[in-house]
């Protein structure tokens, strides 16, 4: 039987090369950690919602490294994100 935790490290590698998969793994992660890989998918394809769902995480997931990250970088990298909003949460500590 494969563990919670070994379907949520299948999400984190998808989520980072191919959201279309991660989003099909994220069917199989324990309900607790899907708020989590919604927010992380949203924010991975620069969706409207983003930031949102990342604020209604509790703080210690919002710190995450991998949050912090695409919070202020979109899908492929190019350039940080545009918006008074983004710019405020980029500043944010954790």
């Amino acid at each position: 039987m494969i563990t919670s935790a070994e379907q949520w490290s299948r999400f984190d590698r998808l989520a980072w090369t191919d959201t279309s998969a991660a989003a099909r793994q994220e069917q199989r992660l324990a309900p607790s950690d899907r708020a989590r890989a919604d927010a992380r998918l949203a924010l991975r394809r620069d969706a409207p919602n983003a930031l949102a769902l990342l604020a209604a995480l509790p703080a210690k997931e919002q710190a995450d490294p991998a949050m912090r990250m695409l919070r202020c970088v979109p899908e492929g990298g190019a350039a940080p994100r545009a918006g008074r909003r983004a710019r405020r949460w980029c500043r944010r500590r954790p």
